[in-house]
């Protein structure tokens, strides 16, 4: 009679066994984690990030990232960060069967909507939600999928439509190099800054006479040729401009415009970009004391 028992408890354990591999099985099945199909960096051409903010699209034009609706010119490392971060995601794990999304930051209220697109059409379209307590998962969900996944991460700092963030911040742009002339005007003066060659070595005049620190007028025109601003303002400078700077290299006339000091820098104009900026105080100091 013992013996029956154990082969009885053995046989049940055998089924459970079997019943356990088979659900096991059935349940990978039915959660089977989506794949994101393959696209090369270079293809992309559009991104669209929705969120609390509003809502901001970054076109490829040429070499150039343009923001629309605005216009501006996206800064270059900022769309190059988007788009390898949209070619290469890849979901983790499924976290949650459920359409709670609330609980995830996934709802309507909170979430952030990612659509990314090829000259083909979109090639990647998911939901940001909240980060993982540890920072190193993302939760999103696809608008296809119910669920909600993990995906390595913050997404949420990478994909968010902040203007002031994405916008390219170049002001000027020239290679320091190539920069002939230099013509100032402030005070109601003007100034020429020539560059010459004094036997081998090129060195800068001012109004026909070698300087004699040709260096720090070179160092000048790198500050200048990469010059980015603190932000932008919304408003116009008032009054005329302090100072007025003209390069010139084979590119043409590149014209930097310094106004009045304030709370947070010089406000000033280019020809490179449309809007009003602010630019250090070290900068426009150096302008006015050429």
């Amino acid at each position: 009679m013992k013996i029956k028992k154990e082969y009885i408890a053995a046989a049940v354990i055998i089924v459970l066994s079997v019943l356990y591999l088979v659900f096991r099985s059935d349940s990978r099945v039915n959660y089977e984690i989506p794949e994101f199909s393959e696209v090369e960096r270079d293809a992309v051409v559009s991104i669209i990030m929705t969120g609390q903010e509003g809502s901001i699209e970054l076109k490829k034009e040429g070499d150039q990232w343009r923001m629309s609706p605005q216009g501006y010119r996206a800064s270059v490392s900022e769309a190059n960060r988007l788009v390898s971060e949209a070619v290469n995601l890849a979901i983790v794990d499924l976290i949650s069967p459920r359409d709670d999304y609330s609980r995830y930051e996934l709802d309507s209220d909170n979430a952030i909507s990612v659509q990314v697109a090829t000259i083909e059409g979109k090639v990647r379209d998911f939901m940001i939600g909240k980060t993982s307590s540890t920072s190193v998962y993302t939760y999103i969900r696809l608008p296809d999928r119910k669920g909600i996944y993990s995906v390595r991460g913050n997404l949420k700092s990478v994909f968010s439509p902040d203007t002031e963030k994405l916008r390219d911040r170049q002001v000027l742009n020239f290679n320091a190099d190539e920069a002939a002339s230099v013509e100032l005007a402030k005070g109601g003066e003007t100034v020429l800054f020539t560059r010459t060659a004094v036997t081998e070595t090129p060195g800068w005049s001012r109004d026909g006479e070698s300087l004699e620190n040709s260096e720090e007028m070179d160092n000048h025109m790198k500050t200048l040729g990469m010059l980015k601003s603190t932000g932008f303002l919304e408003e116009e400078p008032a009054g005329e401009p302090q100072a007025t700077v003209k390069i010139t290299t084979p590119g043409g006339i590149h014209r930097l415009e310094v106004y009045e000091k304030q709370d947070k820098g010089y406000a000033a104009r280019s020809s490179y970009v449309d809007d009003p900026f602010l630019i250090p105080f070290y900068i426009g100091d150096m302008i006015l004391e050429l």
